[in-house]
């Protein structure tokens, strides 16, 4: 049985009744940690989530850390890291974890600081996040830290990586049952591997402004009572040729729904002049693989994005390898190699 950990206060952590911040390198576990509230490593400090803890969080809650901060969630295959909220879960029962970094995105004021004190300044930031204060800048291999065997579970958006770097690991991560949407990736260079998501009350894999990344070894798979939802979302920015393109390259991924395989809305949704390679993919019981939303999207058609050697499988009767979901253009006769398969 785990034992139950307080969470430590004085020079680790400081705030007040219902919220933590840490200020100083600090370690929670093993065993199973609840925090009072929010809690936000703030820049310059460091937060440790040993292997074979579980951290309850309160209800509305979230696991927030600054662009100049980092967080080493160092679970094992054995051992893995729980991050949960407190009582009988339910999905959205809170937020979800937040990192920020500084990595470049393709929004906002050319006004980003050095990149942890040192090298260059001046790139695009996102700013006023109540959660992270701003993220993004230039250093295109920021690491804000690792993120290895978690899993996160019931939380509204389980985890959002912003304006995050190449050198962050994030490799066996689980997200379940998130009430709005499983992994949200805006801006930056990030890397993932074997991420598993399941039960996404909405999309399964978000990205947005300028997210080049690589993905590998993804199973998403969504709550098909959300009609809106898809596999993955992707999206430019507001000014859809805004750069640098979000265009990560994606291999062997799957992507299904929940609870039946037929009648699934949207395996891959682009929109806003989003780009995306993908190698490997299968999509299963969606009455659409690819769906491209708007000109400037079907502009990137052929250069920035590309789905050879993807299959669709178990699809209704009346699916669709791909929809254009707009009229006029040349999008229309584009003809993209998807193979059905039985």
């Amino acid at each position: 049985m785990l034992a139950v950990v307080p969470l430590l206060v004085g020079s680790h952590a400081v705030g007040a009744a219902n919220a933590t911040v840490i200020r100083v390198p600090s370690v929670w576990g093993p065993g199973i940690v609840r925090p009072r509230g929010d809690v936000r490593v703030a820049a310059g400090a460091s937060l440790t989530i040993a292997a074979g803890t579980r951290v309850e969080m309160p209800n509305g809650s979230r696991i927030a850390v600054d662009r100049s901060a980092r967080l080493h969630v160092e679970g094992t295959a054995l051992q893995p890291v729980v991050l949960t909220c407190m009582g009988v879960p339910t999905a959205g029962c809170w937020e979800g974890v937040v990192v920020a970094g500084h990595a470049p995105v393709n929004e906002g004021a050319l006004a980003s600081p050095p990149a942890r004190g040192v090298g260059a300044g001046g790139c695009r930031e996102v700013t006023g996040d109540v959660r992270v204060g701003s993220w993004g800048g230039c250093d295109a291999a920021d690491s804000s830290g690792v993120l290895r065997f978690v899993r996160i579970a019931h939380a509204l958006t389980g985890l959002e990586l912003l304006g995050v770097g190449a050198r962050t690991v994030v490799d066996n991560v689980a997200v379940s049952d998130a009430l709005q949407g499983g992994v949200r990736i805006a801006g930056g260079t990030v890397d993932v591997r074997h991420l598993v998501v399941t039960g996404s009350g909405g999309s399964a894999l978000t990205y947005e402004q300028g997210w080049r990344g690589r993905g590998q070894f993804l199973h998403l798979d969504v709550a098909l009572a959300n009609t809106d939802a898809s596999g993955i979302r992707g999206r430019n920015a507001a000014l859809p040729d805004a750069v640098p393109r979000s265009q990560p390259t994606l291999a062997n991924v799957t992507i299904t729904g929940r609870g039946t395989l037929r009648g699934a809305p949207v395996g891959i949704r682009l929109l806003d002049g989003a780009g995306l390679t993908v190698r490997n993919a299968l999509v299963l019981g969606h009455l659409t693989m690819l769906a491209i939303d708007g000109a400037a999207t079907c502009a990137q058609v052929g250069t920035t994005i590309d789905m050879t050697r993807s299959l669709v499988a178990d699809a209704p009767a009346n699916w669709f390898v791909y929809r254009f979901e707009f009229a006029g253009t040349p999008c229309e006769a584009i003809q993209l190699p998807m193979p059905k398969v039985a």
